[in-house]
C-alpha cells in the first residue's frame, strides 16, 4: 500500500496508474479512495469516458451523489456517444432514483444497439419489476443468467438488486 501512495505521488499525472489503482480501491470495496482517484483523472482528461463512466456508477451507489452521478454519465455521453456500457450506467443511476421509465428507455437502448452484457438484462429485468410488466421482468432475468449473470461481478447496488428481482419473480411465480 505504501509502495502505490509513492508511485501516486510522484506519478500524480500518470493516467493509467491512477485508472488501475481505482479499479484496485473498488475491488477492495474502499470506494471513497477509488472515487478520488477517478475524479483525478477527470481533472487531467476531462472527456475520459472509462473514469467517467466508473465515477458516475459508484456515486450512482450513493443517494447524495445521484445527480452528480447523472452529470457525469451524460458528460460520458456526449464523450463518447450512446454506447451500451455508458447507457446501461445512466439506466442503473435512474432506476436506483426512482425514475423507472426513463431507466426502461435507457436500458432497452442499451441492448438493442449491441449490449449483451448479462448486467444489461438484469438491469433491465430490476426496472421492469419496478415497473410491474413481470413477464418482461422474467424474460429478461432468464436471458441475464444465460448470458452469464453468475459469473459477472456485481456492485453492492447490484446485489441487492438480485436479491429483489428474485424475490419478485419467486413470489409471482407462486401466485401463477
Amino acid at each position: 500500500r505504501s509502495l502505490i501512495s509513492a508511485q501516486l505521488k510522484q506519478h500524480d499525472r500518470d493516467v493509467p496508474l491512477l485508472l488501475g489503482t481505482a479499479v484496485w480501491h473498488v475491488t477492495r470495496e474502499e470506494l471513497d479512495s477509488a472515487i478520488a482517484l477517478f475524479r483525478r483523472v477527470i481533472e487531467i482528461e476531462p472527456s475520459h469516458t472509462l473514469a467517467l463512466n466508473n465515477l458516475a456508477t459508484l456515486l450512482g451507489e450513493r443517494e447524495a451523489d445521484r445527480l452528480d452521478a447523472m452529470e457525469y454519465i451524460d458528460r460520458a455521453i456526449v464523450a463518447a456517444g450512446r454506447t451500451p456500457s455508458l447507457l446501461d450506467t445512466r439506466g442503473t443511476i435512474l432506476l436506483s432514483a426512482g425514475k423507472i421509465e426513463e431507466a426502461i428507455t435507457s436500458l432497452e437502448e442499451a441492448i438493442a444497439i449491441g449490449g449483451d452484457d448479462p448486467r444489461y438484462y438484469f438491469h433491465q429485468a430490476a426496472a421492469y419489476v419496478s415497473a410491474g410488466p413481470l413477464e418482461s421482468a422474467r424474460q429478461a432475468f432468464k436471458t441475464a443468467r444465460d448470458k452469464g449473470l453468475d459469473q459477472a461481478l456485481l456492485t453492492e447496488s447490484d446485489k441487492k438488486l438480485l436479491s429483489k428481482v428474485t424475490q419478485a419473480l419467486m413470489v409471482d411465480d407462486r401466485t401463477s
